[in-house]
């Protein structure tokens, strides 16, 4: 009678992927703007509940004989879509403009890490049969640091809003380009194992990593990145202007993009997440112009733009969390316990902040001490790590002419790595709810001694009208600690214009906004970059006025 309750593994796995995100969208403001914990935490637990461990109702074992190349896979698609969204959402031409801060910090921080981890792993795990060469190559794992825990750092939650402009920029700016690079940590380490017992000159490795996993792999996959991602800007841009596109296919533009980089990168044998990432920088080279869908009504008179990337990356981050979540192994992970725990306080108290704090003192966009244990601190790992794991793992397997030599190697990898992603996920995820529960205390306390002056908003007399007052966002500009009268008190930010206020209430100047519009004449415009107004005159920034919300 009930034959036809059949239900594969696919129908579970959709029901629970669904309840999850489901459930997740109607409590998300309270998970992020008051918890401050973003889609990761929620999936990685919610994983490891369904998953084989707990309930068994999720368990991707039980879908393909291969679950690693499925990991690989989806961890390369996640990461492509993100890596071209993070290159996307970057000021114009910041990589060009703030290079030497990024490379003393990319390089500083990876190298730095990449020995340090892979010296406390060889002291730790070398009673199981690791040598140094293995250590590297585990090492090269986690190398890189995570755009999607990034994210929930640099422009998807409110706790973005507290954090400069220039910090939260170069954080984005590191964790989209170090997951290409870590390519040749990986390929580096590889060849060590692989040609150094057979007595090969140390010269031949060098050389064929330089050639190949350098200049080929990373250098060709920038090039070609910047190529495709150039050619789609003035695609959109030449459709757009003739009113040949709407939202929801710029929606599928973006997708598509993505994913034309990655398949043709991969064809050609060179770095797809660099090149994605490269791409997206180009796509953005020129000024912002990601499709918005505004929100329209009274209700919504401070509301932000909806980004429809912002959707589609929820919506795949919050799967693959749970997908992560469920192939945990958490088996594994007891015999080397002592093992594992020692090595998670190295990584996060050592892998970056020493780094970062010894790198202030040469880094630009690096103001004090309290910028550098900042972004020391929030150096998370996740999709990257395991995506290189698993390219590690496939490499050793198919390269090696004895695979069952590195035995331990492969047997110890894969926890090693998941763990330090598991514990990267909870440290960096509640680590946000702390720093915003210590800066709102110490912000109303300071407050408190230093102004006396009501926060009841100020509003203009001379208003917008109402119809273009529905769309605009109201933010209050900090005052200077010298009252001026002439200062603006509020800034209101519409899709085109960018209006300062005094605090009379009368209107100073009215901008166009930049990222309003497909091309900038040559005048003086304005934009948001996160907490901040800028203001350029002829594609030069003349000054920049820091905001906060309008309670």
């Amino acid at each position: 009678m009930w034959h036809q309750l059949e239900p594969t593994q696919a129908h579970i796995a959709y029901v629970l992927i669904g309840a999850v995100s489901v459930i997740f969208s109607l409590v998300s403001l309270v998970f992020k703007e008051q918890l401050f914990i973003g889609e990761a935490i929620v999936g990685t637990f919610f994983g490891s509940v369904v998953g084989p461990h707990v309930l068994n109702w999720f368990n991707p074992s039980r879908w393909t004989d291969n679950v690693d190349n499925l990991t690989f896979e989806l961890s390369r698609l996640i990461l492509v879509i993100q890596l071209f969204a993070t290159g996307a959402e970057l000021p114009p031409k910041y990589i060009w403009k703030h290079i030497r801060s990024l490379n003393l910090v990319l390089f500083g921080a990876m190298i730095y890490g990449w020995l340090i981890l892979s010296l406390f792993v060889w002291l730790i795990f070398r009673s199981v049969g690791l040598n140094f060469s293995d250590s590297l190559l585990v090492g090269s794992t986690f190398v890189a640091t995570d755009p999607v825990l990034a994210a929930a750092i640099v422009g998807k939650s409110k706790f973005a809003e507290r954090i400069r402009a220039d910090v939260r920029n170069l954080i984005q700016a590191e964790s989209g380009s170090n997951d290409g690079l870590a390519f040749p940590f990986v390929t580096l380490s590889i060849n060590l194992i692989l040609n150094r017992p057979d007595n090969i000159h140390a010269g031949e490795i060098v050389k064929d990593w330089v050639l190949v996993g350098i200049l080929y792999q990373c250098a060709f996959g920038i090039l070609f990145g910047v190529v495709i991602g150039s050619l789609g800007r003035y695609s959109y841009l030449f459709t757009r202007s003739h009113r040949w596109i709407d939202n929801e296919s710029s929606l599928v533009f973006y997708i598509g993009l993505s994913l034309i980089i990655t398949g043709l990168a991969s064809i050609l044998g060179c770095d797809d997440l660099l090149a994605s990432f490269a791409a997206g920088c180009a796509y953005s080279w020129g000024g912002q112009i990601d499709f918005e869908l505004q929100p329209s009504g009274d209700d919504h008179t401070d509301s932000e733009p909806l980004r429809f990337s912002s959707v589609v990356d929820l919506l795949l981050n919050t799967a693959y969390f749970v997908y992560v979540g469920s192939i945990l192994p958490w088996n594994e992970f007891s015999p080397y316990a002592s093992e594992l725990v020692a090595l998670g306080v190295v990584f996060v108290f050592l892998s970056r902040i020493p780094a970062m704090l010894f790198l202030q003192h040469i880094t630009p966009d690096i103001r004090d001490w309290k910028d550098a244990l900042f972004i020391g601190h929030f150096g998370p790992r996740g999709v990257g790590s395991i995506f290189c794991c698993l390219l590690a793992k496939h490499l050793l397997e198919t390269r090696s002419s004895d695979p069952s030599s590195h035995e331990t190697l492969l047997k110890v990898m894969w926890p090693i790595t998941t763990f330090i992603v598991v514990i990267s996920v909870v440290v960096h995820g509640f680590s946000i709810c702390c720093f915003t529960v210590y800066s709102t205390a110490v912000k109303v306390r300071i407050e408190r001694q230093i102004t006396s002056e009501s926060m009841e908003p100020v509003e203009p007399t001379d208003k917008p009208k109402s119809s273009t007052r529905r769309r605009m966002s109201k933010l209050r500009v900090v005052q200077p600690t010298t009252d001026d009268p002439d200062f603006p008190k509020y800034a209101y930010v519409s899709r085109t214009k960018v209006i300062l206020v005094n605090h009379h209430g009368d209107v100073i100047k009215e901008f166009e906004n930049k990222h309003g519009s497909v091309g900038v004449a040559s005048r003086l415009v304005a934009f948001r970059e996160g907490n901040q107004i800028v203001i350029e005159g002829n594609g030069s920034e003349i000054k920049r006025y820091d905001l906060e919300s309008v309670a």
